[in-house]
């Protein structure tokens, strides 16, 4: 499985060995990849990739980081979305990481396109960011 070349990842986790460990894994099969490690630098390092007109075409979160957690950070990129007059579902797809299960079961409706548990599979992921980053086809 090869990436699109070009494809754009960042990663939001306050885990420094999980980052650096997707990193590796995601730059080794063709993404380029950018690094948060909280949810107020994640937020703000998506934003000004807005700025600049040079979008992520994807957003690996956790969801449980201090300070502001990767629910409120996902709740505030759809905003922009939606400021920025983006449709619900037309997004940067946006898949949430967990340890553990219950945050996930609660919060999954709120607009994320994915969710992983951790330690995340190296296929297992690999296979759902290339679903999530393949050109969307319009009925």
């Amino acid at each position: 499985m090869v990436a699109s070349m070009g494809n754009r990842i960042l990663i939001v986790d306050d885990e420094a060995d999980l980052i650096d460990a997707m990193t590796t894994m995601l730059e080794n099969a063709g993404y380029i990849v950018e690094e948060s490690q909280s949810g107020a630098e994640g937020l703000g390092t998506y934003i000004a990739s807005l700025l600049k007109e040079a979008p992520y075409d994807l957003i690996l979160l956790d969801i449980r980081m201090p300070g502001m957690s990767g629910i409120e950070v996902l709740e505030s990129i759809r905003k922009v979305e939606q400021l920025r007059g983006i449709q619900p579902g037309a997004g940067v797809p946006i898949i949430l990481l967990s340890g553990y299960k219950q945050p996930f079961l609660t919060n999954f409706n709120r607009e994320c396109d994915d969710f992983m548990m951790k330690p995340v599979e190296e296929r297992a992921l690999l296979e759902k960011i290339e679903q999530k980053t393949r050109p969307r086809q319009l009925n």
